[in-house]
């Protein structure tokens, strides 16, 4: 038996600079974070990129082709997707990047593809959904709880969450509560239709959802950059290839 292929969502570099395209500059570039593809591979998974087309049959075939996808953290979501104004808090966007991967996660839901969503990947899993998203925690919001620390080592955790008995991720975990990693300053607001609420900071800000049916987990922190330093976080990417592989 095959490891369950698992579908990336890829980054598009338009013109990228020389020093990262093997001295050939202004090149088009398709990049994939290399943690999740090792972290998909170390759960028992076979990760492969889907790069950011825009032909609908393409992402179609692609979904089809795959056990499951995962769409793993980036830029903000463009906010008129969820039906919000632009507003000075967003950071940079693509919306080609979002129309691509909505297409894709739409795809994988109508055929029961389980899918990860990571960071920005929940956030795109949710807007699909029909849910909305907080454009900025600190100047909307506000909380004396640090979610964005780029700055940290990647594997550093910054504060803990909640995690509601009776879901998959504390089946997953085993603990009601864990030190996550941060790199976020948008969070769920309004959350998607099937999915729910099953982890968060102690200040309220939505750490994790899921959907049993079809399989969905999105989470808020970084589990490839941490399942090094504490293996447990492994278990998410294992949950998830086990579930593709159903």
């Amino acid at each position: 038996m095959r490891q369950p292929l698992i579908g990336v969502a890829l980054d598009y570099f338009p013109k990228a600079t020389s020093n990262i395209t093997r001295g050939i500059p202004d090149q088009d570039l398709a990049s994939g974070i290399m943690p999740v593809f090792n972290a998909i591979l170390a759960a028992g998974g076979l990760p492969m990129g889907i790069p950011e087309i825009s032909n609908a049959k393409a992402i179609a075939d692609y979904a089809s082709l795959v056990d499951g996808i995962c769409i793993p953290g980036g830029l903000d979501v463009y906010p008129r997707t969820y039906g919000q104004s632009f507003t000075e808090y967003v950071g940079e966007v693509r919306p080609e990047k979002d129309v691509f991967e909505m297409v894709l996660v739409k795809k994988a839901i109508a055929s029961e593809k389980p899918i990860l969503g990571i960071c920005r990947g929940m956030q795109l899993v949710n807007v699909v959904l029909g849910g909305e998203l907080i454009q900025d925690i600190p100047k909307l919001v506000g909380t004396s709880i640090v979610h964005n620390l780029p700055k940290a080592q990647p594997w550093l955790p910054i504060h803990t969450i909640s995690i509601r008995k009776e879901t998959s991720l504390y089946e997953t975990l085993g603990k009601e509560s864990v030190w996550v990693n941060s790199f976020h300053h948008q969070a769920l607001s309004k959350i998607g239709d099937g999915l729910e609420i099953v982890a968060h900071s102690e200040d309220g800000i939505v750490e994790a959802v899921e959907c049993k049916s079809p399989w969905i987990l999105g989470v808020q922190y970084h589990p490839e950059l941490m399942y090094k330093t504490y293996p447990d976080f492994l278990q998410i990417f294992v949950g998830f290839v086990n579930a593709c592989n159903k």
